[in-house]
Protein backbone atom coordinates (compact mmCIF):
# COMPACT_ATOMS: atom_id res chain seq x y z
CA UNK A 1 0.00 0.00 0.00
CA UNK A 2 1.37 3.43 -0.94
CA UNK A 3 1.52 6.07 1.79
CA UNK A 4 2.06 9.79 1.41
CA UNK A 5 4.94 10.72 3.72
CA UNK A 6 6.90 13.73 4.95
CA UNK A 7 10.63 13.48 4.14
CA UNK A 8 13.60 15.39 5.54
CA UNK A 9 16.89 14.90 3.72
CA UNK A 10 20.25 16.26 4.92
CA UNK A 11 23.36 15.67 2.81
CA UNK A 12 26.88 16.74 3.73
CA UNK A 13 29.91 16.64 1.39
CA UNK A 14 33.44 17.15 2.64
CA UNK A 15 36.39 17.30 0.22
CA UNK A 16 39.24 15.00 1.10
CA UNK A 17 42.61 16.81 0.97
CA UNK A 18 44.82 15.75 -1.95
CA UNK A 19 47.49 14.35 0.41
CA UNK A 20 44.93 12.02 2.01
CA UNK A 21 43.21 10.66 -1.08
CA UNK A 22 45.27 7.50 -1.27
CA UNK A 23 44.10 6.74 2.24
CA UNK A 24 40.41 7.37 1.51
CA UNK A 25 39.43 3.83 2.46
CA UNK A 26 41.01 4.40 5.87
CA UNK A 27 39.65 7.94 6.47
CA UNK A 28 36.71 6.79 8.50
CA UNK A 29 36.49 9.56 11.09
CA UNK A 30 33.48 11.80 11.56
CA UNK A 31 35.90 14.69 12.17
CA UNK A 32 36.01 15.21 8.40
CA UNK A 33 32.25 15.87 8.31
CA UNK A 34 32.76 18.78 10.70
CA UNK A 35 35.35 20.46 8.50
CA UNK A 36 35.03 24.14 7.54
CA UNK A 37 35.10 22.93 3.92
CA UNK A 38 31.92 20.85 4.37
CA UNK A 39 28.77 21.74 2.46
CA UNK A 40 25.36 20.70 3.79
CA UNK A 41 22.13 20.75 1.79
CA UNK A 42 18.77 20.13 3.42
CA UNK A 43 15.44 19.30 1.81
CA UNK A 44 12.01 19.11 3.46
CA UNK A 45 9.38 17.66 1.14
CA UNK A 46 6.62 15.12 0.67
CA UNK A 47 6.79 11.84 -1.16
CA UNK A 48 5.40 8.33 -1.42
CA UNK A 49 6.54 5.26 0.52
CA UNK A 50 5.65 1.66 -0.31
CA UNK A 51 7.08 -1.87 -0.30
CA UNK A 52 7.40 -4.08 -3.36
CA UNK A 53 9.06 -7.48 -3.85
CA UNK A 54 10.76 -7.31 -0.44
CA UNK A 55 12.21 -3.83 -1.03
CA UNK A 56 11.17 -0.53 0.50
CA UNK A 57 10.59 2.29 -1.98
CA UNK A 58 10.67 6.02 -1.34
CA UNK A 59 9.81 8.47 -4.15
CA UNK A 60 10.19 12.24 -3.92
CA UNK A 61 11.07 15.24 -6.07
CA UNK A 62 13.93 17.70 -5.63
CA UNK A 63 13.70 21.23 -7.00
CA UNK A 64 16.71 23.40 -7.80
CA UNK A 65 17.25 26.98 -8.89
CA UNK A 66 14.54 27.22 -11.55
CA UNK A 67 11.93 25.68 -9.26
CA UNK A 68 10.15 24.19 -12.26
CA UNK A 69 11.97 21.08 -13.42
CA UNK A 70 12.13 18.57 -10.60
CA UNK A 71 14.63 15.78 -10.28
CA UNK A 72 12.67 12.64 -9.47
CA UNK A 73 14.31 10.45 -6.83
CA UNK A 74 13.57 6.79 -6.17
CA UNK A 75 15.26 5.03 -3.26
CA UNK A 76 15.03 1.23 -3.20
CA UNK A 77 16.34 -0.15 0.07
CA UNK A 78 16.41 -3.02 2.50
CA UNK A 79 18.55 -3.67 5.57
CA UNK A 80 21.70 -4.39 3.50
CA UNK A 81 21.69 -2.13 0.43
CA UNK A 82 20.28 1.05 -1.00
CA UNK A 83 19.95 2.12 -4.65
CA UNK A 84 19.30 5.76 -5.58
CA UNK A 85 17.85 6.53 -9.01
CA UNK A 86 17.62 10.17 -10.15
CA UNK A 87 15.76 11.28 -13.29
CA UNK A 88 15.42 14.81 -14.65
CA UNK A 89 18.16 17.45 -14.91
CA UNK A 90 20.50 14.85 -13.39
CA UNK A 91 20.27 11.17 -14.28
CA UNK A 92 22.02 8.41 -12.39
CA UNK A 93 21.68 5.06 -10.66
CA UNK A 94 23.98 4.75 -7.63
CA UNK A 95 24.28 1.60 -5.51
CA UNK A 96 25.47 1.62 -1.92
CA UNK A 97 26.37 -1.35 0.26
CA UNK A 98 29.15 -3.84 0.64
CA UNK A 99 32.82 -3.04 0.97
CA UNK A 100 33.97 -2.48 -2.61
CA UNK A 101 34.05 0.50 -4.96
CA UNK A 102 30.94 0.69 -7.17
CA UNK A 103 30.87 2.53 -10.51
CA UNK A 104 28.10 4.86 -11.62
CA UNK A 105 27.47 7.30 -14.43
CA UNK A 106 26.23 10.73 -13.29
CA UNK A 107 24.66 12.50 -16.27
CA UNK A 108 24.29 16.27 -15.87
CA UNK A 109 23.24 19.07 -18.26
CA UNK A 110 26.99 19.79 -18.61
CA UNK A 111 27.87 16.24 -19.64
CA UNK A 112 28.38 12.82 -18.08
CA UNK A 113 30.66 12.10 -15.13
CA UNK A 114 31.92 8.66 -14.21
CA UNK A 115 32.02 8.23 -10.44
CA UNK A 116 33.20 5.57 -8.02
CA UNK A 117 31.41 5.04 -4.71
CA UNK A 118 32.60 3.27 -1.57
CA UNK A 119 30.03 2.76 1.18
CA UNK A 120 31.43 3.41 4.63
CA UNK A 121 28.30 2.75 6.69
CA UNK A 122 24.61 2.19 6.02
CA UNK A 123 21.71 1.66 8.38
CA UNK A 124 17.95 1.96 8.20
CA UNK A 125 15.13 1.69 10.69
CA UNK A 126 11.42 1.50 9.85
CA UNK A 127 8.24 1.18 11.85
CA UNK A 128 4.58 2.04 11.20
CA UNK A 129 5.07 5.74 11.98
CA UNK A 130 8.65 6.71 11.11
CA UNK A 131 11.75 5.69 9.23
CA UNK A 132 15.38 6.72 9.20
CA UNK A 133 18.16 6.07 6.70
CA UNK A 134 21.79 6.90 7.51
CA UNK A 135 24.39 6.54 4.77
CA UNK A 136 28.09 7.44 4.83
CA UNK A 137 30.17 6.99 1.71
CA UNK A 138 33.09 8.21 -0.38
CA UNK A 139 32.53 9.46 -3.91
CA UNK A 140 35.39 9.83 -6.36
CA UNK A 141 34.89 11.95 -9.47
CA UNK A 142 37.83 10.54 -11.45
CA UNK A 143 40.42 11.15 -8.69
CA UNK A 144 40.27 14.89 -9.35
CA UNK A 145 37.59 15.45 -6.72
CA UNK A 146 37.08 13.02 -3.83
CA UNK A 147 34.46 13.64 -1.14
CA UNK A 148 33.32 11.99 2.05
CA UNK A 149 29.52 12.19 2.16
CA UNK A 150 26.85 11.76 4.78
CA UNK A 151 23.17 11.35 3.86
CA UNK A 152 20.43 11.29 6.52
CA UNK A 153 16.80 10.77 5.56
CA UNK A 154 13.93 10.96 8.04
CA UNK A 155 10.50 9.68 7.01
CA UNK A 156 7.26 10.50 8.80
CA UNK A 157 4.41 8.20 7.78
Amino acid sequence: MKKEVRIKVAGTQTPIPADDRLLAGQLLTDDLLESEDSTTIELDTTGVFYSKDGLNMLKYDEYYDDGENPIQNLLKFDSDNIVLTKCGGVNTVMSFGGDKWMKASYNTPYGPLQVNILTRDYSMELNDETGRIELKYFIDFGQEYVFMCNLDIDICM
